[in-house]
């Protein structure tokens, strides 16, 4: 017994991160041997999130990535890095994780049943869905990221997970998804439905917008990343496929509409059908 408490803790623990096909991340955890990778086969009674999203990436056909962020840990070192983490991308909705709890808990070798698992995300659900839920977590992500030093902890943990071949994947699946049209369509109509119901909301908006735009640090920025961006020739050279003879002649046409309507209001004349008046 004596030899067992004074024995040096294990150092076999590692935190892990299981990763969507755009490479960010959706849970975050903390185990020993080959605790990361017996997730990746959820039984169909498994209904929590996690599951739930495991099961439609290997649907699709792709696979759920399994990146250690750190190993050779003693379980406190682990519990306290997996709760870091978690506090620092964000648990949904507030970020992309979809953990239950906010990590640090548990016992090492336990495994919940099946109808345990089922239970804890039904409660977690309607705790999690509820107004009140909602409320306290957006308060508790305030407050976190009010603090300097947890701003900053909560920052260089996010921009450490976002590694190059990450950052890539997730500007591959951007413009996947930028480059649908009916998601384009169902953005747009969604927008115009959510801002035509508030038109004061719309008003206050458009007005804050343009007055942080009319600083001189706000043009300053805008002119900086503008002759930044077209300094690059990849820039140029995309900017310039994109103008199609098509763009460019409805481009024209809508000009010259414009022009026209400008002109019909200025002058206060109202163009005659086939460019003369009717007399008598």
């Amino acid at each position: 017994m004596v030899d067992a408490i004074l024995a040096p803790a294990r150092r076999n623990f590692y935190v892990y991160a299981l990763l969507r096909e755009n490479g960010v991340p959706f849970y975050i955890g903390k185990g020993s041997g080959r605790r990361c990778w017996d997730h990746l086969k959820p039984p169909e009674t498994d209904l929590t999130p996690k599951a739930k999203i495991i099961r439609r990436i290997l649907r699709s056909g792709a696979e759920v990535e399994v990146r250690i962020v750190a190993s050779g840990l003693s379980e406190a070192d682990a519990f306290a890095l997996e709760r870091a983490q978690i506090a620092a991308i964000g648990r949904h909705p507030v970020g992309p994780l979809w953990n239950l709890t906010d990590g640090g808990e548990g016992s090492s070798g336990y495994k919940h049943t099946d109808e345990a698992r089922a239970a804890i995300a039904r409660s977690a659900k309607g705790v999690h869905g509820s107004a009140l839920g909602r409320l306290r977590r957006s308060q508790i992500s305030r407050d976190a990221w009010r603090d300097p030093d947890a701003a900053k902890i909560m920052r260089d943990a996010i921009q450490a997970s976002i590694t190059p071949d990450v950052r890539a994947r997730m500007a591959r699946q951007l413009k996947i998804t930028l480059s649908d049209p009916a998601w384009r369509a169902e953005q747009s109509a969604r927008l115009k439905a959510a801002w035509s119901r508030d038109p004061e909301r719309r008003e206050t908006n458009g007005r804050r917008f343009k007055a942080t735009l009319s600083t001189p640090e706000a043009k300053a920025r805008a002119r900086e990343a503008a002759l930044s961006f077209w300094a690059k020739s990849e820039s140029r050279d995309r900017i310039a496929a994109t103008w199609t003879p098509e763009r460019r002649a409805a481009q024209a046409e809508r000009a010259r509409a414009a022009c026209a309507a400008r002109w019909a209001k200025k002058s206060r004349v109202e163009p005659h059908v086939g460019g003369c008046a009717a007399t008598d």
